[in-house]
């Protein structure tokens, strides 16, 4: 079957899509030429890349390709001598690399590349022959993030990476010996990341990482005052109760401290009062006042009921009278019926007056039956009864609250017996009960006053609330440690970044929570670091110490690069 062109039916749509295919490629080259002629090169090249994928045969496409990727890459080369007379020796190395992948055959982009290529590498060196590790090792990782496949790139990373291990590692090893912690992890956690694992650097982050952890810990000491003597031995209970307490506010309190203590709680009960409020309220108690006469129910409805079965009798006798002469009527017609009357109708017309006769005679026997019974059943059964009358009596009732109040004096001291505070706090517990007479008269029971708690269990209800405001006043002291490692290390930011490195990772292992954004920025500037997670007290177990260091490898010695 052919179309209307001659064609074969399939043609039209191939046809059609072939012309869209072909428009959309011309309206490529097309935006592509305007765009070259404004001398966007970038944007014009990808038009024509865009042609061409769709036109992969198409000659003169390609030749266009070409043709705009060798002018980039001219630019790209004219860019980086530019920066290199600059001394941005890491920008033209870019721009000589994005020439040679733009043109590959473009002598003088390959022959920039090497010569940059070759001044960084002999500049990595140099700073590794004049004992600057750290800067060698961060020229060495730019060049390597620009060609990471370059095997003479590749072998001078891997030596600036372990000088610059072996140099941590040398620091971290003076910094162990002067007991300087915290700037000892930042370093093991650096060669972690650089090496994983350096010699006895695995032992060295285990004796770091105890040791901050015991300069974390908020070790209180809690002390019972003697004084009063009467209630040392409440003193002395209240003493081991706040031992056996860990406020949530201080991840790192240590009670009871082991060791140094950082902090002396110093408690005493200073006195116990009991006192006694109690409220009045009324009781109401429903009672029988008497008796009165008023009608029997039962009575009423029998005298009801006698009336209504009596005026019933009084419609049937009216019925039966028409129900007699309805059916004498009936007999009547039926005697004088002749030959051509229906016999039958007249005989079945007879029969129901009858049976409505008989039917309304049964009714009244038995509604007079009815009748004689129920006057015999009301005559038994009393017109008026006795109807109880209660009143309601009100009585006193007594609400007694019993109150045990417990007062507790502290003191704290820290370093050099300093006092840090003094303070009085309270404790207090209740227990009460509802009292009230007897008044057997009206019914109301007797309920004595028995309270729930016995007052020594109030005194111990009480201390435990002090030892909850105890609670309170040693969070506030563990958090006003915390801020003072802060304010320390922020002070000494800027004019003694070693020191402040020891706080600000003394301060992570005392407040493991979310660290202040001041914190991160800090170890990120100095030290590199911009995950914090290896240097946080929960962080994993290092890996397992090697014997010995790894070595650098041998430069491959070949000539040439590799984009």
């Amino acid at each position: 079957m052919k179309s209307g062109l001659g064609l074969p039916c399939g043609t039209g749509l191939a046809l059609a899509l072939l012309l869209a295919a072909c428009s959309a490629t011309s309206a490529y080259i097309e935006r592509g030429r305007e765009l070259e002629q404004a001398e966007m090169y970038e944007e014009a090249l990808a038009e024509y890349q865009k042609a061409a994928r769709r036109e992969p045969d198409n000659p003169q496409l390609q030749a266009d390709v070409k043709r705009l990727q060798s002018r980039l890459a001219e630019q790209a080369v004219e860019e980086g001598l530019s920066l290199r007379q600059m001394k941005d020796e890491m920008g033209a190395l870019a721009a000589f690399l994005r020439a040679v992948r733009l043109a590959p055959e473009n002598s003088a982009a390959r022959q920039n590349l090497h010569r940059t290529v070759a001044g960084l590498l002999a500049r990595v060196q140099k700073l590794q022959r004049e004992e600057k590790a750290e800067e060698s090792f961060r020229l060495a990782e730019k060049l390597h993030q620009q060609m990471p496949r370059d095997a003479q790139v590749k072998t001078a990373y891997e030596q600036a990476r372990l000088a610059v291990a072996k140099t941590i590692m040398e620091r971290v090893r003076d910094d162990v010996k002067k007991k300087l912690y915290g700037r000892a992890l930042i370093g093991l956690v650096r060669v972690e990341q650089l090496v994983q694992v350096w010699g006895d650097s695995a032992e060295l982050e285990v004796q770091a990482r105890q040791a901050l952890e015991q300069a974390s810990r908020f070790g209180v000491k809690v002390v019972a005052a003697r004084k009063p003597r009467r209630l040392a031995r409440l003193s002395e209970q209240l003493a081991g109760m706040v031992g056996k307490k860990k406020p949530s506010a201080c991840p790192t309190l240590q009670l009871p401290a082991t060791g140094e203590a950082r902090l002396i709680l110093r408690l005493a009960v200073q006195k116990i009062d009991f006192q006694q409020d109690a409220t009045t309220s009324e009781g109401e108690q429903k009672y029988q006042s008497g008796t009165r006469k008023v009608d029997n129910p039962q009575y009423q409805e029998l005298t009801d009921k006698i009336a209504k079965d009596k005026e019933r009798l009084s419609e049937l006798v009216e019925l039966l009278k028409q129900d007699g002469a309805l059916v004498e009527e009936c007999r009547q017609a039926f005697a004088d019926a002749g030959p051509s009357d229906d016999e039958e109708s007249l005989r079945r017309r007879l029969k129901q007056a009858e049976k409505a006769r008989h039917d309304h005679l049964a009714e009244q026997k038995r509604l007079q039956d009815e009748v004689v019974e129920l006057r015999r059943t009301r005559a038994r059964t009393p017109r008026k009864v006795d109807e109880p009358v209660y009143d309601v009596f009100r009585y006193p009732i007594r609400q007694v609250k019993r109150t045990a109040r417990v007062t507790v004096s502290l003191q704290a001291f820290g370093e050099a017996r300093q006092r840090l505070l003094r303070d009085q706090l309270n404790g207090e517990a209740s227990s009460s009960d509802k009292t009230n007479k007897a008044y057997r008269r009206y019914g109301v029971k007797g309920d004595p006053l028995r309270f729930e708690l016995s007052d020594e269990q109030l005194v111990q209800r009480a201390l435990a609330q002090a030892v909850a405001a105890i609670d309170g006043t040693l969070g506030k002291l563990c958090q006003r440690w915390q801020r003072e490692i802060l304010d320390r290390a922020r002070a000494g930011a800027s004019d003694a970044p070693l020191e402040a490195a020891e706080d600000y990772i003394l301060y992570l292992f005392v407040n493991p929570g979310r660290p202040p954004a001041d914190l991160v920025n800090f170890l990120k500037e100095n030290f590199g670091l911009s995950d914090l997670k290896q240097l946080h007290p929960q962080a994993g177990q290092p890996a397992p110490a090697a014997k010995e260091p790894p070595s650098p490898p041998e430069s491959s010695g070949e000539e040439g690069l590799e984009i």
